[in-house]
């Protein structure tokens, strides 16, 4: 049964990972669970740079924000396609 192949390829990988570490421990060598902590990645080294906006993203953000505080009832859609004419038509 193939449940049985998992649980004695567990168990048998258990117990070699015990032996490992009281071998490791007899002699004095470091924790290695905790050298296998240390190498994983933390957060803070895994934090990405936060990408400078376009010269298009820029001007299309100021036509935006000033159509929304104008026309606060219109919908995302219509506000942004008006802003998107806008900023290409200034960037031409």
């Amino acid at each position: 049964m193939p449940t049985e192949d998992y649980s004695l390829g567990f168990v048998h990988g258990y117990e070699a990972a015990i032996k490992k570490y009281a071998e490791a421990d007899r002699m004095g060598l470091h924790n290695p669970i905790e050298e296998v902590a240390a190498l994983a990645p933390t957060p803070s080294s895994t934090v990405k740079k936060k990408r400078k906006p376009s010269k298009y993203n820029r001007v299309y953000s100021k036509h935006y924000k000033r159509l929304a505080k104008k026309h606060p009832r219109s919908s995302f859609a219509s506000i942004s396609k008006k802003a998107h004419r806008a900023a290409r038509k200034e960037l031409k």
